[in-house]
């Protein structure tokens, strides 16, 4: 076997010939590298150090709360929009 560095040059030729398929797949281990850290950074901080804030359960209790109250009443609202006459709603501009 050779030397692992004798591929460099094909991979190099190859890179500048195909310059789009390049791109994307430069482009595609960019995002992906982007993500992992990303997600890594946030599992990290979330669940392994916690919230940097006293009692943070109670912070996810809210949201939860929140987002349950915006779905009640979206659930609502498309309730009234369903009883709606489209000639009454009309007539009445």
């Amino acid at each position: 076997m050779g030397c692992p560095w004798s591929n460099v040059p094909f991979g190099v030729r190859m890179l500048v010939r195909h310059p789009t398929l390049s791109g994307a797949s430069i482009l595609t281990f960019g995002l992906g590298l982007g993500l992992a850290t990303t997600v890594f950074s946030l599992v990290n901080c979330l669940l392994y150090k916690g919230l940097p804030f006293e009692e943070a359960d109670r912070i996810v209790a809210v949201v939860v709360a929140l987002a349950a109250t915006g779905l009640s009443s979206g659930l609502i609202a498309a309730r009234r929009v369903a009883r709606l006459d489209p000639v009454v709603a009309l007539g009445a501009e």
